[in-house]
Parts: structure tokens; C-alpha cells; sequence
């Protein structure tokens, strides 16, 4: 069993690996929500970056807000298509206004933290110019009690 689990592993990470290697376009960002010190880490990636994330819990309806701005680094004009979901637990807003070189767009994703007590890795597709590019970003958060205070982080 345990040479079975060893093979799936490496076997998903040749194929995570390669396709990276094979489109730049793809990319990954985390960020560990309840340490608001922690940076937002960034892969070099040729048409948009992360340039300001703020993150707040609130207690009440135990949601979180992400809000973020990214920045088109391309010369072609973006615009964010979709930002799917397979859960209930999680949605977006985002304006379908184009994106023209250095221009900034906001995205604004909503987490209810309450479906899913234990904490949640939430992977967030951005996907521009109806499937053309897409950007991945990593939503952590180890759990709905970790977090004290409401707060937000920026890396620019």
C-alpha cells in the first residue's frame, strides 16, 4: 500500500511539474490566512501579478472577505471571464470591464468558514479572456478559531 501511495505521489508531481514547465501562464499563490505577517508568495508568472491582498474574518456571519488587485503585466488586453467554484462555501466578484496594459482589476472572494469547521485549502481559478489564460491561487486557513482579530495584508 504504502509503494502504491509513493508511486501516485511522485507520479502527480511529475505531471504538476511538467505542465508548469510547459505553460507560464499557469501559476500559484499562497497564502496562510491566520499568520497576517506572512507575505503573499509569488511565482514569476508573464501576464498578471497579485499586487495587494487584504484578508478580514468576520465573527458574526464567520465569513472571510478576500480582496484583491491584480495588475496586467501583458501587452494584450485582459479581461477575467470566470472565477468558478465546486462548492457553495465560496464565490466571487469581479468586473468584466477589459484590462489594458498595467491596468488593475479587483476581485472580491467570499469564504463562509462556518461549512467546513477544521480549516480550508481553497484553490481560486482566475480564468481571462474566456480560457485563454488562467492564474491559480492557494486560500489557506487552518481553522475558523485561529483567527483573534480582524486584520489586513498587502505585498507590493
Amino acid at each position: 500500500m504504502a509503494i502504491i501511495h509513493k508511486t501516485l505521489c511522485l507520479l502527480l508531481i511529475s505531471i504538476i511539474f511538467c505542465s508548469c514547465c510547459q505553460n507560464r501562464n499557469k501559476m500559484s499563490d499562497a497564502y496562510n490566512s491566520p499568520k497576517p505577517r506572512k507575505a503573499l508568495s509569488q511565482k514569476p508568472c508573464s501576464f498578471a501579478k497579485v499586487i495587494d491582498v487584504k484578508y478580514k474574518y468576520d465573527f458574526n456571519s464567520t465569513r472571510w472577505t478576500i480582496e484583491m488587485k491584480i495588475r496586467n503585466e501583458s501587452d494584450t488586453v485582459l479581461f477575467v471571464s470566470d472565477v468558478p467554484s465546486g462548492c457553495s462555501c465560496f464565490r466571487a466578484q469581479f468586473s468584466k470591464k477589459p484590462i489594458g496594459r498595467h491596468g488593475i482589476t479587483n476581485i472580491k472572494a467570499v469564504y463562509e468558514a462556518d461549512k467546513h469547521d477544521k480549516g480550508f485549502v481553497k484553490p481560486m481559478t482566475i480564468i481571462f479572456n474566456n480560457g485563454r489564460f488562467h492564474k491559480l491561487i492557494l486560500l489557506r486557513h487552518d481553522s475558523k478559531n485561529a483567527a483573534r482579530a480582524n486584520y489586513s495584508h498587502a505585498r507590493t
